[in-house]
């Protein structure tokens, strides 16, 4: 690659070592703020490609960090469907065994 594609490639594999430690770590963190990021490095990178030869070992470690990426994103979209579905089933629960309405399971008085 050349200098600007390798240090292109080498900064987003930074990124996304970095974000994939974070999203198991950090509760807070601001996966949409970062995916702008990401997207961008992609596309500077696919831009650079475009005239540049390819180191396959440095791509290499790009497709290792990019699905450790994709892994711990799905992990974390499989922990929040596995939370909605709890949530979703109590109030099923809550609506049908008649003691609430659905409004008041939810939070809601008139």
């Amino acid at each position: 690659m050349s200098d600007t594609a390798s240090s292109v490639a080498r900064h987003l594999i930074e990124f996304l070592n970095a974000e994939t430690g974070l999203l198991a770590r950090d509760p807070q963190f601001d996966l949409q703020r970062s995916n702008l990021q990401k997207t961008q490095l992609m596309l500077e990178l696919s831009r650079a490609l475009r005239s540049s030869n390819v180191d396959a070992e440095l791509l290499d470690e790009l497709k290792t960090a990019l699905a450790r990426n994709a892994r711990e994103i799905e992990n974390q979209l499989a922990a929040v469907r596995e939370l909605s579905n709890i949530v979703l089933d109590t109030l099923r629960k809550e609506r049908d065994d008649g003691t609430y309405g659905f409004s008041t399971a939810l939070g809601y008085h008139q």
